[in-house]
């Protein structure tokens, strides 16, 4: 394989970290090609339709889809993006807008409620969560004008962990590497970063005057040099973890990620 390693970050101080290096080659000799095929005559198309109210409609895993939010009081909000996670064993929905705080919604009793929303948060771009099995539930929230949040949920509502210069972001998208968790926040004025998530002794604490350490649990690993990044998706391939990155003003680029000694 002929790969070129990144350069250019500040990691954290400590030694033997992973990183990612972008890579050359190709990933299989005999690529396969997925081709789309058209519904023959008489075989059965399905549709998504509008649904008339806000009765959830029940999905072949037993979860459920929400119809519409068509309450007047969300006239003129702006939604920016919709991300769906389970809250204390029941599904939920956070909606992000560009005039409001985030919003999250608790399906309870056949209809979509209100919960709470997200302190600390305006204009939020977009929304992604994940689980980290001993430390619970997280969600990114990216801001194109503004600093970006680390949020996380305490039993009844989401709170802010940690904030990150983020002006001119549009995606700030958590990902195993590894057996870690990472965050990468991509910029349209600067390079993406990769931050990690590490362990932290104010998950319950509010407000700290603790001024050693980190000032939150994303820790800055490594920059890539892409611009404008806009997506981040990763896929195992043959026992290599590769990311891909989607740059809306350069080139996209495929990343591998490496452990060193």
């Amino acid at each position: 394989m002929v790969a070129l390693r990144s350069t250019g970050g500040t990691p954290h101080p400590g030694a033997h970290l992973p990183s990612i290096v972008s890579s050359t080659s190709p990933i299989s000799e005999n690529p396969t090609t997925l081709k789309a095929s058209l519904p023959q005559k008489g075989n059965t198309t399905s549709s998504l339709q509008i649904a008339p109210s806000l009765e959830p409609a029940p999905c072949i895993d037993g979860t459920v889809v929400v119809s519409t939010l068509n309450s007047s009081s969300r006239d003129g909000t702006r939604d920016t993006d919709a991300e769906p996670l389970m809250l204390s064993g029941s599904p939920h929905l956070i909606m992000s807008s560009g005039s409001q705080r985030p919003l999250v919604y608790r399906f309870q009793n056949k209809r979509l409620e209100r919960l709470t929303d997200i302190p600390e948060a305006w204009d939020v771009y977009a929304v992604k969560h994940f689980t980290d099995a001993e430390d619970g539930i997280f969600a990114c929230l990216v801001r194109y004008m503004g600093d970006s949040s680390l949020v996380r949920w305490n039993g009844s509502m989401f709170r802010q962990l940690q904030q990150l210069p983020s002006r001119g972001s549009h995606v700030f998208q958590p990902m195993m590497l590894g057996q870690r968790w990472h965050a990468l926040l991509g910029n349209d004025f600067g390079y993406t970063w990769v931050y990690r998530l590490e362990k932290w002794k104010h998950w319950d604490i509010e407000e700290t005057n603790d001024k050693e350490g980190p000032i939150g649990p994303l820790v800055p690993v490594q920059e890539l040099k892409v611009l404008e990044a806009r997506a981040f998706t990763s896929i195992k391939v043959q026992g290599r973890q590769l990311i891909f990155v989607a740059s809306f003003g350069g080139d996209s680029l495929v990343f591998e990620y490496v452990e060193k000694e």
